[in-house]
């Protein structure tokens, strides 16, 4: 700050001003990103100094910059203060207002600012209250010390985190005494933060660790034997088998028909050999969780030949282990990892010798003896071998790219031996950073003969082939779907099984080994009733695997909390006397397994995959339909896609926040509750790695969201509990469902679930009003289902799910490039 204010004593003209004072402010205080700002654009009436946009690209502001002293003020106060724009402290300075205005204007953006570096003013553009800019009020910083003094406020106002948060406009409305449209109380029947989990007795215990070990467990770390014997092969996985083994066993087949001759000086001839031999590049493409990590560390333990396998130099390097520290620097972590790796397989030992380096890097070593440190070889053979060793720890450490370079080549034309590098789990960065990954992977690529594999979720491909490194290279592609839940858990109970079925001694030991106080054949009839319930039932793995998002990490743990919910009596089960069966009543017990879990009712801090659509925010409640009137407009996009875009099924939050705000939803409210729905999965963004929704992005329905619309219309369980869970600003409502849910009877949850969507619709017709035209048509038609599940409709619920909501992952949702996202 002394640094700025000293400039800000000088006589500045416009151009300084912005150099030396707004740019530093912008970028070293505010901390804008450089690509976020746009000077000088040429717009009709002019050229507007800094448009500020989001990272996606979108205009969120204005800044109308003059020089030095030019807005200085007729007062002497130095407090931040809210000013009527037209007002007399003001008036001075109404045409840079105009100005700032008219650019605001043209760029479609909600405010604006004027400053001289010293003085700063903010205002709001883009009114909907009627009121002329002019009669409106901005807020103003006087000088330096003010932005010192009250800088949280300033950093609202113009950084790149308060746009986001449009908390900019939030510090506008406060300026001029506007405040959310209302708070109200709200009174919850059965507060979800009051949930206790229901005790479990000893069977229980054993049956979750049961569960956990053989049904719920995805990683290899504690019995890798089970995490290969359940995959779950199918024709795509199969192909893929074949595939890979063609195309590593073609690439060995070529290295190995080059004759190279001296390990330590390989010919001109070889060299160009070996270079003519074109490295493949595979793209595994599969959505997330569907176990693209799985099928790698299957592939290359069981399914490729144990002869192909020796001669095969596999390096996986697992990205999803890189430090915080490395974020910003992924490929020249993941050239550590690789170098660390060779160093481990290409040696005699645990690290190559000395001798190996030599023949490694004999052309350095010649040229060292030759030229610079010939006098010291000939003088000292063993102190140029130590000053040798040094100059390669120096490559090794300062220029890893070179050192890895020469290990794959020795790799290759003296071990003959073909490197295998899977860059595992790219998805989960930034496009730049994924862009990043696929051009070191080209670039190894074209070092030496190699097989590069990329596992990557069919959304980041679809992205990526718009432009980046996807574009600049070939790729051979296979898919690998996500099986169904009852698949996965079918192969559970088969490796159990067998496990039961081999030596009666060793299977004893097997399972006692992991804590099991059950006995063999218990074990038995555990096996049989989680076939019984999740293999035999389409209804119950169809419900999983929606929920999910057809994650595999996502349904075995759905699973998980279905079989030891106290809906499913594990006493039962272990008797062998429970069976179910898709009747109502199976069905409700499944929908209350789901729903409350081990607890005594509905909790959405402990339950990761069932989402309360009808709760509103207190401090700024909207309509408790609006969540189910986005959705369901979301997927009526999805119906009228078309199966080869991907792009078709979504909509930027601006575009949904424009669609509802004249039906009375504020843009704000919209995006907040898309904020939510991505939160649960219930909705994603185009881009995998969003977290902070903006009104840019692209979001389309999923899966999740779509068994959420079934839920509503069919499962009364989904109602009774959202009824309790659900805060009310009625006391005559929360009295009238307390007194059904205590009287507890069938009768009474019937009038519980009436009086809840009562409430609901009527609540919903005050705050919101939906036009009755073809637009909305999607958001009529859910305004309509709820309704009929009132008081004066027939109530659903309890409907068994249509075949549409118990199948596998559909056609539109769950293939590349025929999927969502």
């Amino acid at each position: 700050m002394p640094e700025l204010q000293r400039l800000l004593d000088k006589p500045l003209n416009e151009a300084d001003t912005r150099f030396k004072i707004l740019d530093r402010i912008l970028m070293e205080v505010l901390e804008w990103p450089n690509d976020s700002i746009d000077t000088e654009e040429s717009v009709k009436d002019g050229f507007v100094d800094y448009t500020l946009r989001t990272i996606d690209g979108r205009a969120v502001s204005i800044i109308e910059a003059k020089r030095v002293g030019k807005l200085t003020l007729g007062t002497a106060s130095t407090k931040v203060a809210a000013l009527v724009l037209s007002g007399s402290v003001l008036k001075h300075i109404t045409d840079p207002i105009r100005q700032a205005a008219g650019y605001a204007s043209i760029k479609s953006v909600s405010t604006a600012c004027v400053t001289d570096g010293r003085t700063w003013l903010f205002f709001q553009t883009n009114r909907r209250d009627g009121l002329e800019i002019g009669d409106g009020k901005g807020i103003l910083f006087p000088s330096l010390a003010s932005i010192a003094n009250e800088f949280p406020r300033f950093h609202d106002l113009l950084s790149p985190s308060g746009m986001k948060d449009r908390l900019n406009l939030v510090q506008l409305n406060r300026a001029e005494g506007i405040r959310a449209a209302f708070e109200e109380e709200q009174i919850v029947v059965s507060p979800p933060d009051e949930a206790r989990m229901l005790p479990r007795n000893t069977l229980s215990e054993d049956a979750s660790l049961l569960f956990a070990q053989f049904f719920s467990n995805i990683t290899s770390d504690s019995d890798p034997e089970m995490i290969k014997a359940c995959f779950v092969e199918s024709s795509e996985s199969r192909k893929a088998d074949i595939e890979l083994q063609k195309i590593a066993q073609k690439l060995l087949n070529g290295i190995e028909t080059i004759d190279t001759g001296n390990s330590t000086a390989l010919t001109d001839e070889i060299e160009r050999s070996v270079n003519m031999m074109r490295s493949e590049r595979i793209l595994l493409i599969g959505n997330k969780g569907s176990g693209k990590s799985t099928f790698l560390t299957r592939f290359f333990a069981d399914v490729i030949p144990a002869w192909l396998s020796k001669q095969c130099l596999v390096l996986r390097i697992p990205l999803e282990a890189v430090p915080e520290s490395d974020k910003d620097q992924v490929p020249g972590w993941a050239i550590r990892q690789i170098r660390d790796r060779l160093d481990v397989l290409i040696g005699s030992g645990e690290s190559p010798t000395f001798d190996e380096l030599r023949g490694v890097f004999w052309s350095d070593y010649n040229r060292l003896k030759n030229g610079p440190l010939a006098p010291l070889y000939a003088k000292d053979p063993d102190a140029f071998r130590i000053k040798f060793g040094e100059t390669i720890e120096t490559i090794r450490e300062t220029t890893p790219e070179r050192y890895v370079h020469a290990l794959l080549n020795k790799a290759v034309k003296s071990d003959k031996k073909l490197p295998i590098i899977i860059f595992d789990n790219a998805d989960q960065f930034p496009a730049n950073v994924q862009d990043s990954i696929f051009q070191l992977a080209n670039s190894l690529s074209l070092v030496t003969v190699a097989l590069n594999i990329v596992p990557i979720t069919d959304r980041t491909v679809w992205r990526l082939s718009k432009s980046g490194a996807l574009q600049s290279y070939e790729a051979k592609s296979f898919y690998l779907p996500v099986p169904e839940a009852k698949q996965i858990l079918q192969k559970r109970i088969d490796y159990v099984k067998l496990k039961l079925n081999a030596d009666p001694a060793m299977a004893k030991e097997y399972f006692s080994m992991r804590g099991f106080r059950v006995k063999l054949e218990s074990i038995d009839k555990f096996a049989q009733a989680v076939e019984r319930i999740f293999v035999s039932n389409d209804f119950v793995s169809g419900l999983i695997g929606r929920l999910a998002n057809f994650d595999i990490r996502r349904m075995l743990k759905i699973a998980e909390r279905i079989f030891l919910s106290p809906e499913i009596k594990i006493d039962d089960v272990l008797r062998g006397s429970f069976g179910i069966s898709p009747g109502r009543g199976e069905i409700l017990r499944i929908h209350r397994a789901i729903i409350k879990g081990e607890n005594d009712r509905y909790s959405p801090r402990e339950n990761e995959f069932v989402y309360n659509l009808f709760w509103t925010d207190p401090s700024w409640p909207s309509s408790p339909l609006l969540a189910l009137y986005i959705i369901h407009t979301l997927k009526a996009r999805l119906a009228n896609s078309r199966l080869d875009s991907v792009d078709s099924r979504h909509w930027t939050i601006g575009e949904l926040s424009a669609f509802f705000e004249p039906a009375g939803a504020h843009p704000d409210q919209t995006l907040l509750i898309c904020q939510r729905l991505a939160d649960r999965g219930l909705i994603e963004a185009l881009d995998p790695n969003v977290e902070q929704l903006v009104l840019g992005n692209r979001v389309a329905i999923t899966e999740s969201g779509l068994a959420h619309i079934d839920l509503v219309r069919t499962s009364d369980v989904y109602l009774e509990q959202m009824a309790m869970a659900t805060g009310l600003n009625s006391r005559t409502v929360f009295n009238a469902i307390r007194d059904d849910r205590t009287t507890a009877t069938s009768a009474s949850f019937i009038s519980l679930r009436r009086r809840f969507v009562d409430y609901l619709t009527d609540l919903d017709s005050q705050r919101l009003r939906v036009p009755n035209t073809k637009e909305y048509a999607s958001a009529v038609e859910a305004r309509q289902m709820m309704r009929s599940l009132g008081s004066t409709g027939s109530p659903s619920a309890g409907a068994v799910p249509t075949s549409a909501t118990v199948t596998a992952p559909s056609k539109s949702i769950g293939t590349p490039f025929k999927r969502t996202i």
